[in-house]
């Protein structure tokens, strides 16, 4: 499997910029960057995504569990001192394939031993509309699901349609609906929201006071609010 299994799984190396400490295992969890958001700020960073990663940030085919498992544990032999696996931590939506989620993480628990992260735009209830938020979160956590990380990026709907382009209406309810609900489960919940320059005017302006009083009311801390950088 050679190249096919870097294209899988890559190192993150510590960046202060993008608040890693220490190396983490990234997965390429979704084929061609499946995802139900088109972000303005996704595909114009890819570029630096990939010399980030030292390598591809797109897969082009679909793999099974077993190859997502094997090509993980095959970096963490040969990076031991990884902290974390991250589950597509750069393009693409993982929720799309949530029953090989559910089947992968304690697969790559029992064989790695690290703690599992999620990426996600957080839209479940639009994806699997027959299931609720509370569910999907249950089964994550039931999962070994260690911490999610949730794609918001606008304190409103009209922000949020500007910036992440959602194929359907009402994605901005459903992502706060995930965030609750993935708050109260247990699962350790941010939300992340692009930290672009001045130099973007397509861009909203983004104000931390107003985005700490908002996540306030969805039950989250300042704590639990990440604010990521565009890649340059």
């Amino acid at each position: 499997m050679g190249q096919e299994i870097e294209n899988i799984a890559y190192i993150v190396s510590p960046n202060d910029k993008l608040a890693f400490s220490s190396k983490r295992i990234g997965v390429n969890f979704v084929p061609n960057g499946e995802c139900t958001n088109r972000c303005i700020f996704c595909a114009p960073n890819i570029p630096a995504m990939k010399k980030l990663v030292h390598g591809e940030v797109l897969i082009k085919q679909e793999y099974s569990v077993n190859e997502m498992v094997q090509a993980v544990s095959k970096a963490y032999e040969e990076n031991p001192d990884c902290s974390e696996v991250i589950v597509t931590g750069t393009i693409g939506e993982p929720l799309l394939y949530l029953d090989k989620l559910i089947q992968f993480i304690p697969q790559i628990k029992q064989t790695a031993n690290l703690p599992v992260r999620l990426n996600t735009n957080g839209q479940a209830t639009i994806i699997h509309p027959k299931y609720s938020s509370q569910k999907i979160c249950e089964r994550l956590k039931d999962a070994g699901l260690d911490s999610v990380v949730i794609s918001l990026n606008a304190i409103n709907e009209r922000n949020y349609n500007i910036v992440c382009r959602p194929e359907q209406h009402n994605s901005f309810d459903s992502v706060l609906d995930f965030i609750k609900a993935s708050n109260k489960s247990g699962i350790e919940t941010f939300v992340s929201f692009v930290d672009y320059p001045k130099t973007h005017e397509e861009f909203p302006h983004l104000n931390e006071k107003e985005i700490g009083d908002f996540c306030k009311t969805l039950g989250l801390f300042e704590s639990q609010i990440i604010y990521r950088p565009i890649i340059e």
